[in-house]
């Protein structure tokens, strides 16, 4: 290419001087950067070129800032949870009626859906205020962070969609049994289902893929939800799929029915343990706290690998409550057997 004249040196210099960057500066006045770059080597070498206060790292970071903006704004659009937390529906001396599903853990391996139908059914009947599933109503092992996919176990792990797909077909089961019983229905997301937020966190790529399916699912069936940690109120009573200590890990322990008493300051509805059971702990003064467990509504006697023979104490079947003043005032154990005897397999 043929030298520049001096006139168009000098401009093109300037421009660099005033945008402090040879890839702006080519930018601006239209010419391969690669041009540019000759004409300052040939001003270099005729002692007329200064350089600029800022090198290119500063544009190779404006480049890196408009990326980010790009970035944002794709992420700002990405379908996002539409998680519910709202007000407590109910004053202190309205009286609710509650039926809540303990960890239901859905899975494609488990077809048949019938108990999903017969829980269905006891709502109808009963007519409660507010269904709650406390959590784990999916199993999705297609996110399973514990199996690696290279394993042999793990080659066996369905995919994310056939455990959507099977969701629901449990969520259809669950609203056929109903009927034309509208109770609310809402969803605690508990740590099998946060499975999502971890790996949408872990693979930025996938953001909102995971989250657009799961959420189309829920508002198909008709739930709110809320994230699993979270705390939702009903009539003053706090519902999570299992509380969080100070660091943020499940509470545990040989009783934690015992340890939800001990820190609570409210009565407390809980899942998790698959374990179900009621714990009165009494405070001094004459106040009380009730902690209840909701178990687990797996097929009965189904108990999940996971729990490596030690499943102690795991019971099937669904919790019945009664809330007035901000406390449990009425609880109740329908075991699953008691379900299929009335209702049959759907």
């Amino acid at each position: 290419m043929p030298a520049p004249s001096r006139d168009k040196l000098d401009e093109a210099l300037a421009t660099i001087k005033r945008l402090s960057s040879v890839t702006k500066a080519a930018i601006v006045l239209n010419m391969p950067r690669t041009t540019l770059s000759e004409w300052v080597q040939t001003a270099k070498a005729m002692g007329i070129y200064e350089k600029p206060e800022t090198n290119e790292l500063q544009a190779i970071n404006d480049n890196l800032r408009r990326e980010l903006d790009i970035a944002r704004e794709a992420l700002q659009n990405a379908t996002k949870p539409r998680y519910t937390i709202r007000q407590d529906i109910a004053g202190e001396s309205d009286e609710l009626l509650v039926i809540a599903m303990g960890d239901a853990h859905d899975d494609p391996t488990i077809p048949d859906k019938s108990r999903f139908y017969q829980a269905g059914r006891y709502v109808r009947d009963l007519k409660p205020d507010v269904f709650v599933s406390i959590g784990d109503f999916l199993n999705m092992n297609s996110l399973c962070f514990h199996i690696p996919n290279e394993n042999y176990s793990g080659k066996a792990k369905p995919t994310f969609l056939t455990d959507i797909a099977s969701g629901r077909e449990a969520f259809a089961a669950l609203n056929d049994g109903m009927g034309s019983c509208k109770p609310e229905k809402h969803k605690k997301k508990g740590n099998h289902e946060h499975r999502i937020d971890r790996i949408e966190d872990q693979a930025p790529e996938s953001y909102g893929m995971y989250t657009s399916l799961y959420d189309e699912m829920m508002v198909n069936a008709g739930f709110t939800y809320s994230p699993y940690g979270s705390t939702s109120f009903y009539g003053g009573v706090g519902f999570t799929h299992i509380a969080l200590s100070i660091m943020g890990k499940p509470v545990g322990g040989k009783d934690v029915l015992n340890a939800m008493g001990r820190d609570s300051v409210y009565d407390t509805v809980t899942g998790h343990t698959h374990s179900p059971g009621k714990k009165i702990t009494r405070k001094i003064g004459g106040r009380h706290i009730t902690s209840v467990d909701t178990g687990c509504f797996l097929p009965y006697g189904h108990i999940e690998d996971f729990a490596q023979h030690t499943y102690g104490g795991w019971d099937w079947g669904l919790t019945e409550l009664r809330i007035k003043n901000r406390q449990i005032v009425g609880y109740k154990w329908i075991s699953l057997l008691e379900l299929q005897e009335r209702y049959g397999h759907g």
